[in-house]
């Protein structure tokens, strides 16, 4: 009989990896990214207006790789209220606030940063990854001005 359960870490699509044990998540960290040759893209911001930011992505020829944009929150702080952490200050970091995907060679999309928050306070992260959620075989990080 099998269970379901949540893994607290997945490294790369593939090796499941309990969190809290920092020595075996920098193991599978650091073998995933030596044996990795990242495939190479182009991600841009082309416009930021008001809460809409516009980015360009292009793709080598023949990809067969889905893109995913994400617009990420680089920290954020939660007061709780009830509950086994009442009264504690919870800090979070790399928080999706948006995730898009995109197929096609190249084009643009458009992210939109949600009301409270501005531009310098969030990251655009593009990543390739294989049509059935495969290894991630690229990345790209964009810092907002």
């Amino acid at each position: 009989m099998s269970s379901v359960y949540t893994p607290q870490a997945i490294v790369n699509g593939g090796k499941e990896v309990v969190a809290g044990n920092e020595k075996e998540l920098k193991e599978a960290i650091g073998q995933e990214l030596s044996h990795t040759t990242p495939k190479n893209f182009e991600l841009a911001t082309k416009n930021i207006e008001g809460q809409n930011i516009t980015v360009s992505y292009k793709l080598e020829k023949g990809n067969k790789s889905i893109l995913y944009i994400a617009l990420v929150q680089s920290e954020a702080t939660t007061d709780v209220k009830n509950g086994e952490n009442a009264g504690r200050q919870l800090q979070h970091h790399n928080i999706v606030r948006e995730l898009k995907t995109f197929s096609r060679e190249s084009g643009t999309g458009t992210l939109k940063i949600p009301s409270g928050l501005s531009a310098k306070d969030c990251r655009v992260i593009g990543f390739l990854q294989g049509e059935n959620n495969g290894p991630i075989s690229g990345a790209k990080e964009l810092t907002l001005p």
